[in-house]
């Protein structure tokens, strides 16, 4: 790929227990940063629609999701 592709490219960031603690940081952080980032959670929706609404002020590209994430 060209160097001027890559650069153009958007950066994408899956944070699994982004709903709270470290993971919540890390988000936040990413979406700063100019990352579109999936909120990952497992049984904490009211703390991850709060870390979405605080991503949305920065950036309006965030998701929320609750699945299994298997590698």
């Amino acid at each position: 790929m060209e160097s001027a592709k890559i650069a153009e490219m958007q950066k994408v960031s899956v944070v699994t227990g982004a709903a709270k603690g470290l993971g919540k940081a890390i988000a936040i952080s990413l979406s700063r940063g100019g990352y579109i980032v999936v909120v990952h959670y497992n049984a904490s929706k009211k703390e991850a629609e709060k870390v979405l609404s605080e991503i949305k002020k920065v950036s309006p590209f965030a998701f929320r999701n609750l699945t299994a994430i298997m590698v």
